[in-house]
């Protein structure tokens, strides 16, 4: 279904050039991936003159590079970009994988800057004390705290058991380093107050609409050599990462939703659109990631995500 299509069956209220202009910027980033004999979905972001793109560490799983395709359209003929990529992190327990692509779309500067995300990892060590990582924020509900999380596939010697996190507004935070599910990847866990406030605010922390105003949820995919597809439903709940998946971190939620989805979706974009509470004429949306197909009722899940 194309967009034009797809906004004349978008409930009355969403017809509106607010919610239009959302969804229509992540039909541009949602990109397909093709990775040995495995295709999937992924969404890109932008933190300061880079792109990467995000998608679901099963999709990919030992892969460290992955082929991207771009769907463009000019002057109503589209036309396809491959390029490659390079893995920058992956984690099983969150079921995400990130990789830094070397080129620019040409809608480049209308995606926002997520900087206020990545923090820069650096090691007391001596033998360390050159190397420079990047790691990710991500809110962490189990203590309701943060992690940052960052990716070294060998380190020389054993893993070092501190760091320093230097934040986008130059703020600096020590922490202990653990080890994550997947081999290469690692964590440190921080506070709220030792997060900058412009981060936090990028995370959805509370469910900000009214309960009876059930938000739609747009499902945008680009399954492999499929045509990219969108397709809406609405919002049925939110649960425990580990009891949809037992290969998920504890402290994880996802979402539960039944906007159609099918095989190669995993990755693609899922956008909860519903009224603000505070604001009785504007809409707010949070981007998550699509991870299952189906349980057993037919629903969908999807990674809890960013506030747009």
């Amino acid at each position: 279904m194309d967009l034009e299509n797809f906004f004349r069956r978008l409930d009355i209220g969403l017809q509106n050039p607010v919610v239009m202009g959302i969804i229509e910027q992540f039909w541009k980033r949602v990109v397909a991936i093709h990775c040995k004999d495995v295709g999937g979905s992924g969404i890109l972001f932008r933190v300061d003159d880079k792109i990467y793109i995000q998608t679901c560490y099963h999709v990919v799983t030992k892969s460290d590079r992955i082929f991207i395709k771009f769907l463009y359209d000019n002057d109503d003929e589209p036309y396809t970009v491959l390029t490659n990529s390079v893995l920058i992190g992956k984690c099983k327990s969150q079921d995400k994988a990130i990789y830094c692509i070397p080129w620019q779309p040409s809608f480049f500067r209308e995606m926002p800057d997520l900087a206020a995300l990545v923090a820069n990892v650096r090691f007391p060590e001596p033998n360390l004390s050159l190397l420079s990582l990047k790691g990710l924020v991500e809110y962490y509900n189990g203590d309701k705290g943060y992690t940052v999380h960052f990716y070294r596939r060998q380190f020389n010697g054993r893993p070092p058991s501190s760091c320093t996190l230097t934040f986008y507004d130059g703020s600096v935070q020590t922490g202990n380093i653990e080890a994550c599910s997947e081999s290469g990847c690692y964590r440190v866990r921080l506070r709220g107050d030792q997060i900058p406030q412009g981060t936090k605010d990028l995370f959805m922390r509370q469910y900000k609409w009214r309960p009876i105003q059930d938000p739609t949820v747009v499902m945008i995919s680009h399954p492999g050599d499929q045509p990219k597809t969108i397709t809406h439903g609405q919002y049925l709940g939110i649960e425990k990462g580990d009891k949809i998946d037992p290969d998920l971190d504890p402290g994880t939620y996802v979402i539960i939703h039944n906007a159609e989805s099918s095989d190669g979706s995993s990755g693609g974009c899922a956008l909860l659109i519903g009224k603000e509470s505070h604001d009785s004429i504007g809409y707010n949306s949070y981007l998550c990631m699509h991870r299952l197909q189906c349980l057993e009722d037919g629903s969908r899940v999807a990674s809890l995500g960013l506030i747009n």
